[in-house]
């Protein structure tokens, strides 16, 4: 039977707000935590948050991918914080306000000036590197602590893991593992075990005793007072302590669900009221009878993973896809959800999904179900546009911030004049390969496949371009109306188009054309015009080209490092990302998402946001923009990031490459067997066992490759490349911690 309790939450749950605008009043965007990256989609961010803890009304919430958020207020807004790990986290400890430790796979951290900065507890060799991995910490000071391993092993220590002693494991048999730990004093603690044990020590871990055990393994121990103690596990067990653990009691909880729930987290706020998290569950038990009975609610969509008591009767649940739930009546409603997971389009499968607009800060993303997320204050707010189709948008421009043009898969051109209040359908034929630009709102064309379209009308009428393409001064080239075009890019009256080999501009708004000649043997995979005269081409081999003089002369940046290039965005001649996919960073250390410019392309920084890749990046002459879309398949929505400072994080790494050799004859390389040493030095070295991604590419194979290399303590690290036969090309990449940025070496052998 449904208690009143429980109904009132399951009202509660259609009473539920969504924020996934410009957030909660007041509150600024968050940082992604690992470079100069915001939040712009989903709010206040959307990586999937598995352990959560508050101390008063400050608290902190921890999950993948490093991330470690803040509030001050109870949980209505947030913070990100940079935790100087990638490592999923689950784990968390506040011992205060400004203090807490937070953990997950073989990583630690700790901060103690409120998530400023994060430094390493050093229990292992690094981040990736353990024999087990944490599964439950129980710290009494900043440098004083009990960390437990899965394996059972429990290491102390009393200088925050400089150096860590040893103690008895926690007993275990089966193949089990050990799930919780709780200490009650210094010397005091308890442990929980998949094999359903409750152990006790009584002399700092140096000796277990079992106290209870149960059929059930157990996920969670939590002490209400000195006396009172509840452990939760599977098959609806909830064991009970009333005597500070010496014995435990099975409680015959009653939950109104037609099947055994699985709990792994537990908070209680009295000796009889607490809320548990099940498994693979988007529901909470609430119980105010200490175990005897329990009532589902239920505030989320989506799975929750942890939930904590905040101040008065305050309650902040965390779970999947940065979905945070809050209750002010000590769970029994949850009238708010601040997540913008569900409700935002996943990006249309297209070659530019990502467009901006004429319009200083704003964007648009182009996205399945006729569905369009709107920007028109730098990211701060979005909006959803729907057109009045089902059909995945597949092209777009937007000349102002009312009017604007797309294309649909059902081959349809729409015009809005109200900023997507309303759409009409234009008497035009198009594709779903058919670009788009606009340089005025009376001005569009219709780009490609074959040839040009032009309406100076509104879209009113088209007529197709005439004429031949210009090549040079006085060369006539081929004709308008036969060209094969699949790109297209406005910059006010100047408009460009591409395909292939062949790039084209026009400074008259589409009504006349002339050739931009380029490097032999350039394939061009995007196209970057910051001016009639000056821009950037990405080539299918990785390499950035620029030219400042109509493509009379190029010039080729610094490399890369990878052909897995996803697109390219500048802003200015000196500003610009290139977005990385990650097939060709699949053994970084961390997957590289942006490399940004600040010299024109001389250097590059790399950035990691969300550490996935396959995004698109979008300079413009206000914030920049990256879009994850939709990958890896399993994330529901866009991912969408926003920065005002070129993503570069408070201070700056530095890593540099030399040769054994930087000169010789193809004769001696051969005598050497090809074989050179590349030495390195990284400064500083943020935290134990750090890599970095080393690549090099012969001018003879014109491939990449690449590994990883482990830093030594000292910021050196080294490695031999052997049958090389020709000039090489070395980068090396660090991707930084949050605090500081990534940074770039170079180095060339010279083979003559």
């Amino acid at each position: 039977m449904l208690t009143i309790r429980g109904m009132l939450a399951a009202a509660a749950a259609c009473l539920t707000v969504m924020v996934w605008g410009a957030g909660t009043a007041g509150a600024a965007p968050v940082s992604t935590g690992h470079s100069g990256w915001n939040w712009a989609l989903p709010v206040p961010q959307g990586q999937t948050l598995s352990g959560v803890a508050f101390d008063g009304s400050t608290g902190y919430a921890v999950g993948d991918f490093g991330t470690v958020l803040r509030s001050t207020d109870g949980g209505q807004t947030w913070a990100g914080v940079a935790s100087g790990t990638v490592a999923n986290l689950d784990i968390v400890q506040e011992l205060d306000p400004n203090t807490v430790i937070v953990g997950g796979g073989c990583a630690l951290r700790e901060s103690t000036d409120g998530g400023a900065t994060f430094r390493p507890v050093p229990i292992n060799p690094s981040d990736s590197v353990c024999g087990s991995n944490v599964a439950g910490i129980a710290f009494s000071s900043a440098t004083t602590g009990y960390v437990e391993l899965q394996s059972g092993q429990i290491l102390y220590t009393t200088d925050g893991g400089a150096t860590v002693q040893a103690r008895t494991p926690v007993p275990m048999s089966g193949g089990g593992e050990a799930t919780s730990l709780t200490f009650t004093s210094p010397t005091t603690g308890f442990a929980t075990t998949t094999n359903g044990t409750i152990e006790e020590t009584t002399d700092g871990a140096n000796s277990w005793t079992l106290v209870a055990t149960t059929f059930a393994g157990l996920g969670a121990l939590t002490f209400v007072n000195p006396q009172t103690a509840y452990a939760v596990g599977g098959a609806n067990t909830v064991m009970k302590s009333t005597d500070g653990g010496a014995t435990w009691t099975r409680q015959t909880i009653s939950v109104p669900s037609p099947f055994l729930n699985a709990f792994n987290g537990i908070t209680c706020t009295s000796t009889t009221q607490c809320l548990m998290t099940m498994t693979g569950s988007n529901s909470l038990v609430l119980t105010d009878d200490g175990g005897t009975t329990g009532s589902l609610v239920t505030p989320s969509s989506h799975q929750l993973n942890a939930v904590a008591f905040t101040t008065g009767a305050g309650v902040v649940g965390v779970g999947n896809n940065g979905t945070i739930v809050l209750s002010q009546d000590g769970g029994a409603q949850f009238p708010t959800l601040i997540s913008g997971g569900p409700g935002l389009p996943t990006a249309a499968h297209v070659r530019s999904p990502l467009v901006a607009g004429a319009a200083p800060g704003s964007a648009y993303l182009l996205g399945t179900g006729g569905q369009i997320d709107a920007t028109t204050d730098g990211g701060a707010g979005w909006r959803l546009e729907q057109t009045p189709s089902n059909a995945g948008v597949s092209a777009g421009a937007f000349p102002s911030t009312t009017t604007g043009y797309v294309i649909t898969d059902d081959k349809i051109l729409r015009k809005t004049i109200d900023g997507g209040a309303s759409w009409s359908s234009l008497d035009a034929r198009v594709n779903a390969h058919t670009q788009l630009a606009a340089p005025s709102t009376s001005t569009v064309l219709l780009v490609g496949p074959r040839g040009i379209r032009r309406s100076a009308n509104g879209g009113r009428t088209f007529v197709k371009v005439a004429g031949h393409v210009r090549v040079g001064r006085h060369r006539r080239g081929p004709l308008v109306s036969a060209l094969a075009l699949q790109g297209a890019l406005d910059r006010g009256s100047t408009v460009f188009a591409w395909a292939g080999r062949d790039a084209y501009e026009s400074t008259d708004a589409g009504r006349s054309w002339q050739a931009i000649r380029l490097p032999r043997k350039t394939t061009i995979t995007d196209l970057s015009f910051i001016s009639a005269s000056s821009g950037y081409v990405l080539d299918k081999s990785g390499d950035v080209l620029f030219t400042h003089n109509r493509g009379q002369t190029w010039r080729k940046l610094a490399d890369l490092g990878t052909t897995a290039v996803a697109g390219i965005s500048f802003a200015t001649a000196q500003r610009g990302l290139v977005a990385i996919g990650s097939t060709g960073t699949a053994v970084a250390p961390t997957p590289i998402d942006v490399l940004a410019t600040t010299d024109g392309g001389r250097t590059w920084g790399p950035q990691v946001i969300d550490g996935v890749g396959h995004g698109l990046v979008l300079a413009t002459a206000g914030p920049d923009y990256f879009a994850n879309l939709g990958v890896p398949a399993w994330r529901p929505y866009n991912m969408v990031f926003a920065t005002s400072n070129g993503g570069a994080s408070p201070q700056r790494s530095r890593v540099t490459l030399s040769l054994s050799v930087k000169r010789m004859t193809a004769k001696a390389l051969r005598k050497r067997h090809g074989r050179v040493t590349v030495r390195g030095r990284l400064t500083p070295v943020t935290s134990p066992g750090e890599r970095v991604l080393f690549s090099y590419r012969s001018r003879q194979t014109g491939a990449w490759k690449r590994r990883t290399l482990t830093v030594a303590s000292n910021g050196r690290f080294q490695t031999t490349v052997s049958k090389l036969r020709a000039t090489t090309d070395f980068v090396v990449y660090c991707t930084g911690d949050g605090t500081y940025g990534g940074a770039q070496g170079y180095a060339r052998l010279t083979v003559k």
